[in-house]
């Protein structure tokens, strides 16, 4: 299952960051927002691919919360490393080590692929993994 909330935030992170802000992007935002009562976008204020691409990046991690979407928003983003660290708790005690390894940014895929097209196994050793 896809909720609508989650095509509209997809688009508008594959047309920013193919075109950059546009009126179509804050039109599929607001569409979210207008249905939690929340007010408009202001274009003025997101004006550029980062400041754009760092509100998307927010109103994903919110809309789509407990979803399980957001492993692999991070892997997608190649933030995993900065966001996948290690947890401490209220009195700053470490409760469990995380350490991200590249590798986990890459889906595996079966060996009677690699089998078929060798350049499978040449995309993932170029990529040191």
């Amino acid at each position: 299952m896809i909720r609508y909330a989650e095509i509209l935030l997809s688009y508008a992170e594959a047309k920013n960051e193919v075109s950059g802000p546009d009126a179509t992007i804050y039109t599929a935002l607001n569409n979210i927002r207008d249905r939690a009562g929340m007010p408009a976008i202001d274009p003025s204020v997101y004006n550029s691919k980062d400041k754009l691409r760092e509100l998307i990046r927010n109103e994903r991690r919110i809309e789509l919360a407990g979803e399980g979407q957001w492993y692999f928003n991070i892997r997608r983003w190649g933030t995993a490393g900065s966001v996948m660290t290690s947890i401490k708790d209220l009195n700053n005690s470490l409760v469990q080590e995380r350490i991200w390894d590249n590798k986990y940014t890459l889906m595996p895929y079966p060996q009677t692929a690699v089998d078929r097209n060798s350049n499978l196994k040449n995309a993932q050793a170029s990529k040191g993994y």
